[in-house]
């Protein structure tokens, strides 16, 4: 009852002092405190002023150790004391909260290093998998390759002839197949990689035409190639005769031939795939400054817009409007991409639905990265 009296006194010679306003409202936590505090120096005989309190709760807060704190300084002995357990208990529940958050982070790093371990021997599992299913698959595919062509060369009946090409198609398709699982799984690793020398690019592009001529000839689609801006050298090698450490001549650059003859074959055989027959196919290398442009334009029914943005993620396969759904895995067009990035270069789809496609890839000639 003193302590209230105290209170209201206090509060009416505040209100007095301010004309116009009122008390000031103390924080909830302040006023709660008070009330212990001051029912405690009621029942000791002493009485506790509420400016001070809140004055020193505003510095130290409002828990246990300020009101031990706060009891010692008022002489309440018995608050102090009782206080000092609620701390002491308070504290011990604190470290121990502590103590198991600790043990959940060591318990969740040791199940993130167990998980990451489980994945790295899964991929190294998936590695030998596909290293063995590569070698099973592609001694049979050599030998189909190697006796159509044996066979093609000693037979001139027509409908023979044909059903060997068709053998030799199938044979090569499957040996592509392969070839793109295990360039897949470099590429998911960071391993996939180029070997830079000097190379032909206008001859890189023919020869990659070449590999699906056959295809088109097949549905049948007209297959345009054009790399006379790109000044080709009939015939010769594939570095096109340039040595080890001269700066590439007309018509040369640096790179992989056989990484760069993938993006042209994966390109123009997926222009020939989605192109109806009596169809276009239209490719077309030209000369740009500090580098090349490819392009590869087919007639058939395009791309939807919608597919664009994930076209060169790995698995994806575009439905195209009115065609067949497409074989292979998806992985062409990603391994595309991670090529031509490893050459330094970009590739992007144009055209819209129903245009046909066009695929530009370019490449600079800028050699291998520096170290």
């Amino acid at each position: 009852a003193d302590a209230r009296a105290d209170l209201d006194g206090r509060r009416a010679a505040a209100a007095a002092s301010r004309p116009g306003a009122g008390p000031p409202a103390p924080p909830p936590a302040i006023d709660r405190l008070f009330e212990v505090v001051s029912a405690a120096a009621a029942a000791e005989g002493g009485v506790v002023g509420r400016q001070g309190l809140a004055e020193q709760a505003s510095v130290r807060g409002t828990s246990a150790a300020f009101v031990a704190v706060t009891a010692v300084e008022l002489g309440l002995m018995g608050l102090a004391f009782r206080a000092i357990l609620l701390y002491a208990s308070q504290r011990r529940r604190a470290e121990e909260a502590l103590e198991r958050a600790r043990r959940a982070a060591e318990d969740d790093r040791a199940a993130a290093e167990a998980a990451r371990a489980a994945a790295e021997d899964a991929n190294r599992a998936k590695d030998r998998v596909l290293t063995t299913v590569s070698h099973d698959l592609r001694t049979p595919l050599g030998s189909i390759l190697l006796w159509t062509q044996v066979a093609g060369r000693q037979t001139v009946e027509p409908q023979v002839r044909e059903a060997l090409d068709a053998i030799a198609r199938s044979a090569t398709d499957q040996s592509r197949l392969v070839d793109d699982l295990l360039d897949a799984a470099r590429a998911a690793r960071g391993t996939l990689r180029v070997e830079w020398a000097p190379l032909d690019l206008p001859d890189v592009v023919r020869r990659g035409c070449e590999a699906v001529r056959s295809a088109a000839e097949a549905k049948p689609v007209e297959l345009n190639i054009d790399v006379s801006d790109g000044g080709a050298v009939d015939g010769g090698a594939t570095n096109g005769g340039v040595a080890e450490g001269e700066p590439p001549a007309a018509g040369h650059t640096f790179g992989d031939a056989f990484r760069l003859g993938q993006v042209v074959w994966n390109l123009v055989g997926n222009a020939v795939k989605f192109t109806p027959p009596g169809g276009r196919v239209e490719v077309r290398l030209s000369r740009r400054e500090a580098g090349w442009l490819l392009t590869v334009h087919d007639t058939g029914p395009g791309i939807p817009p919608a597919d664009v943005p994930r076209l060169f993620d790995p698995f994806y396969q575009a439905d195209r409007p009115n065609m067949p759904k497409a074989g292979g895995i998806g992985m062409g067009l990603a391994i595309v991409k991670r090529i031509v990035a490893l050459h330094g270069g970009t590739v992007e789809v144009l055209g819209g639905d129903g245009q046909g496609a066009t695929f530009a890839v370019a490449i600079p000639d800028a050699g291998p990265p520096a170290g």
